[in-house]
């Protein structure tokens, strides 16, 4: 039996959410890539996780974490944005 890898995330950024379905071991900065383009951020948006229920900013080392911390079958986080062009003007 062919176990599945893959999770359902869910993402926020300004009041809108989009799920994911991510392979557990994809990279983590593969992860911000995708979901960057997918909320039309610009490559070069420093990005922080935001987790509503435990009410911190969190910084995972993998994808993985992000179900590990959080009890939820689906678990959401908000994105928090600065886009680094803007910092630099």
């Amino acid at each position: 039996p062919t176990h599945d890898q893959s999770r359902v995330i869910t993402f926020e950024y300004k009041k809108h959410e989009k799920s994911f379905k991510v392979h557990r071991k994809l990279p983590y900065e593969n992860l911000l890539h995708v979901v960057k383009i997918n909320f039309g951020l610009p490559d070069d948006a420093a990005v922080v996780l935001f987790d509503p229920v435990a009410n911190c900013s969190i910084a995972p080392l993998a994808t993985t974490d992000l179900w590990a911390w959080n009890d939820s079958e689906i678990p959401k986080y908000r994105l928090i944005v600065r886009s680094e062009t803007n910092k630099r003007k």
